[in-house]
């Protein structure tokens, strides 16, 4: 007989402070977010550390989204060009854009799929930003993703997302406004 354990994470311990970084294989990137996301007094709750939270070996990622969101008051997924993709030849008809026809950098699956488990179950609570030039997404091209940038444009626009899903920041001063680096990722 199996018996299933069902395990509850204490939702008292959401922090208005902190978020869940979902990303990719492209540590820098993901440091200059952390750096970024420092500056505005911000706390990351790491993926290995939402793992632990839950109490099992083997967690399904559901699982560990939930525990993610359920410790952060958002859900950040970095998109970077992790890996090259492109349309096999035998399927490429007259007119294809060029990204179909050559490889492009695009986001990794497990990414993908994450963000699209984060946005179905917390649309109000995920923010959708990419650093680098990426493969269009059919699916996500009618969601505003902001691309992260060094401008101070950039900067507000996420900032401002942030607010949004509830995030406690602090914008005060400039120092944020250079935290990070993402142009020349």
């Amino acid at each position: 007989m199996y018996l299933k354990r069902k395990v509850s994470v204490n939702k008292s311990t959401k922090k208005a402070d902190t978020v869940f970084v979902v990303h990719g294989r492209d540590r820098r990137a993901r440091t200059e977010l952390s750096h970024f996301l420092g500056s505005l007094e911000i706390k990351v709750l790491e993926w290995n550390k939402a793992v632990t939270l839950i109490g099992k070996p083997n967690p399904y990622i559901g699982e560990v989204i939930d525990a993610g969101f359920q410790h952060a008051q958002a859900i950040v997924v970095l998109f970077t060009p992790d890996d090259e993709a492109k349309l096999r030849d035998k399927f490429i008809r007259p007119g294809e854009q060029p990204f179909e026809r050559k490889l492009t950098g695009q986001p990794r699956q497990n990414v993908i799929f994450e963000a699209g488990m984060a946005l179905s179950k917390y649309p109000n609570t995920t923010v959708l930003v990419r650093v680098g030039n990426l493969r269009p997404m059919s699916d996500v091209g009618g969601l505003h993703v902001l691309h992260l940038a060094d401008s101070a444009a950039s900067r507000k626009s996420f900032v401002s997302k942030l607010k949004i899903a509830g995030v406690v920041l602090n914008d005060d001063g400039d120092n944020w406004l250079s935290a990070g680096q993402f142009d020349a990722l």
